[in-house]
C-alpha cells in the first residue's frame, strides 16, 4: 500500500487524543502543543458524529467529563455542541487551577483538524454510535485529500471493515475481535495473522488483564507478516525505553513531550 502513514525505518512518536497529559484531550490546543513539540508527530484522535451529521472529535459519546455541558453527541448539533468549553475541565495539578476554561478550547471538527495541519499523519478511530457514520468520515478523508496520511482505526469489527471497504486506498487497523484472536494465535504458535488481508497496522496495548500483550516474540510475528506495531498507551520512559528495544514501530502516549526526549537520548 502507497501509504505515508507507513514509514519504514521512522519510529512513530504518536500523540493520544492530542497528548491528553499535557493539553486538553482532542482539541486544537493539544494538536498544536503536540505539532510545536515534534513537528514529525502522529496524532490519533476519536471521531462521532453530531445530530446534523458534522464528524466531530472526541472519545467520549457524551460530552459531560471533558467539557461544560452535558449531552450525548448524537443527539447534539454542531452548533450546540461548539458552545461547550472543551478546555473546562482539565487540569494539571490535581484541580487546583485550570489553565484552559475560557480559553476558547472547543470540540473540533474532523476536517477542521485535518485542514489546520495539512502534512500530519493522524489515527482515526470510530468511536460506537447509533448509526454507522463510516461513510462521512470517508468522504471527510477525501474531501480534505487525506487518503495517504491517515489510519482508520476502531474497535468495532463491523464498523471498521466497513469503513475500510468505503475507503481501501487508506491505510487500516485492526479491530478488538482481530488483535484477540492474533494475540492467541501468537500464543499458539498458530503461523498466520486474521485480519492481514485488509489492515496493515496492529495497535495493540502494552499489557492486557495483567498479560504482556508487546511481547518481543508478537512484534517478530507481526514484522514477518509486513505489518507495523503501534503500542498504546505508554506513558514512563522505562516502558518507552524496552518498546524501543524489542523492535516496536510507535508508540501511542498521553506525553508526547517525554518520548520525543527519550527518542533524543536513543
Amino acid at each position: 500500500m502507497n501509504s505515508d502513514y507507513l514509514q519504514t525505518g521512522e519510529f512513530a512518536v504518536i500523540a493520544h487524543r492530542g497528548g491528553s497529559l499535557e493539553a486538553p484531550e482532542n482539541t486544537m490546543a493539544a494538536f498544536s502543543h503536540a505539532y510545536k513539540v515534534n513537528q514529525k508527530i502522529y496524532f490519533e484522535l476519536d471521531v462521532h458524529q453530531t445530530r446534523d451529521k458534522e464528524i466531530v472529535v472526541h472519545h467520549d459519546g457524551t460530552v459531560d467529563r471533558t467539557t461544560n455541558g452535558t449531552g450525548s453527541i448524537a443527539n447534539l448539533s454542531y452548533k450546540e455542541l461548539s458552545q461547550f468549553d472543551a478546555g473546562y475541565r482539565f487540569t494539571l495539578d490535581n484541580g487546583k487551577t485550570f489553565p484552559f476554561r475560557d480559553q476558547g478550547c472547543h470540540i473540533p471538527k474532523l476536517k477542521d483538524v485535518l485542514t489546520a495541519f495539512p502534512t500530519t499523519r493522524l489515527s482515526i478511530e470510530l468511536k460506537d454510535g447509533p448509526v454507522f457514520f463510516g461513510g462521512n468520515v470517508a468522504k471527510v478523508i477525501t474531501e480534505t485529500q487525506s487518503q495517504k496520511r491517515v489510519c482508520i482505526a476502531g474497535e468495532n469489527h463491523k464498523a471498521l471493515s466497513q469503513a475500510a471497504a468505503l475507503m481501501p486506498e487508506v491505510c487500516s487497523g485492526f479491530s478488538a475481535k482481530e488483535m484477540l484472536i492474533n494475540f492467541y494465535c501468537a500464543a499458539l504458535h498458530l503461523p498466520s495473522f486474521i485480519g492481514a488481508k485488509r489492515a496493515q497496522v496492529m495497535q495493540i496495548p502494552y499489557s492486557h488483564n495483567g498479560r504482556t500483550i508487546a511481547s518481543p516474540n508478537f512484534i517478530n510475528r507481526a514484522h514477518k507478516q509486513g505489518l507495523f506495531v503501534h503500542v498504546w498507551t505508554v506513558n514512563d520512559e522505562e516502558t518507552m525505553r524496552h518498546l524501543l528495544k524489542i523492535g516496536a514501530d510507535g508508540i501511542i502516549t498521553d506525553a508526547p513531550t517525554l518520548l520525543t526526549r527519550v527518542l533524543l537520548k536513543s
